[in-house]
């Protein structure tokens, strides 16, 4: 369900009620039928596999026409989970939605609510799902972003579930590219964002020294994968550039494309009781490996020199 749909206060939600129209002969009254509108949520990310098995893209599973009366549903596993995977719509404009696990049953397959819009069913509320369109001027495409979640008490980040594969397409083979992962309240977007500008680093004097601020994306995110490869970041790194940020500009090694595409895989940071990841939002900037430094370089303004892309937001959230 779409996030403007849901409000959700402590471990209750409540939800906007569909209008009880019929498009092809009744005006909607706004007297609501009954059940829990999901809003356009297609057009932003759909279920794609559920217990490991993979269906058909979806925005209701099983589908709506599902008999309530005998419902086929999804059966937890032995240990009572259900797993499903979600993910965003190709070419999305960007989004956030909520994944809703009810009991399948009473008169319609919907989300039943009463007049409040509170659920009549047993209902759960999963964590957001942000799909964010691609800016720049790379072709960023099959990022599919979305909300992790990161198990502080554990002190671990849950494995592959908050790691996010990019892939960057229609690159030149033989031109060096960087990774940076950036802060993404660094970064600010023109109204089609068509272009992006970024906070501008300084130096000691805390004067303006040419390049972007990533800000501290390592407590977010790091980089672990480039190209199929493990990417080990050097001891004075932190794993949120790729390469390493002593790296010669005169004469970059850099990243080369294979085919015109690079792969890069982000993972969030673990969290422990005390320290490590706090929650955030970056976003990965590809950009040329050049120039008078290893990083992004602006103008006074913030707008980039070099070409770069930005991809799509990457979020994790702290739980106390």
């Amino acid at each position: 369900m779409v996030e403007d749909n849901i409000t959700i206060e402590g471990e209750a939600a409540t939800f906007v009620d569909a209008d009880d129209s019929t498009p092809d002969d009744e005006e909607n009254d706004g007297l609501g039928n009954g059940a829990a509108d999901a809003g356009a949520s297609e057009e932003i990310a759909l279920i794609t596999s559920v217990n490991g098995e993979a269906i058909d893209p979806a925005k209701t599973t099983p589908a709506t026409d599902d008999d309530p009366a005998a419902p086929t549903a999804h059966a937890p596993s032995d240990d009572g989970e259900l797993t499903f995977v979600v993910d965003a719509v190709e070419d999305s404009e960007g989004g956030t939605v909520h994944p809703v696990v009810y009991v399948n049953g009473g008169e319609s397959t919907f989300l039943e609510v009463d007049g409040d819009g509170a659920p009549t069913e047993s209902y759960g509320v999963g964590g957001a799902f942000i799909a964010s369109a691609v800016i720049g001027d790379l072709d960023v495409s099959g990022h599919a972003p979305a909300t992790v979640t990161v198990d502080v008490i554990s002190g671990t980040d849950g494995g592959e579930a908050d790691e996010r594969t990019y892939v960057v397409a229609g690159l030149d083979d033989a031109t060096a590219y960087r990774i940076s992962l950036f802060l993404d309240s660094n970064i600010t977007f023109n109204d089609d964002q068509s272009e992006a500008t970024f906070t501008l680093s300084t130096d000691e004097e805390d004067q303006p020294d040419g390049t972007a601020e990533q800000g501290d994306t390592a407590s977010v995110a790091t980089i672990i994968s480039v190209n199929g490869e493990p990417y080990e970041a050097a001891e004075t790194d932190d794993g949120t550039t790729a390469p390493t940020s002593d790296d010669d500009p005169a004469a970059p090694t850099g990243i080369f494309p294979v085919d015109g595409t690079i792969t890069f895989v982000v993972d969030g940071t673990d969290s422990t009781l005390n320290e490590g990841n706090t929650g955030g939002t970056i976003r990965p900037v590809v950009f040329v490996n050049g120039g008078d430094s290893t990083q992004l370089e602006v103008n006074a303004d913030g707008a980039p020199t070099d070409v770069y892309g930005v991809g799509g937001a990457f979020t994790t959230t702290f739980i106390p």
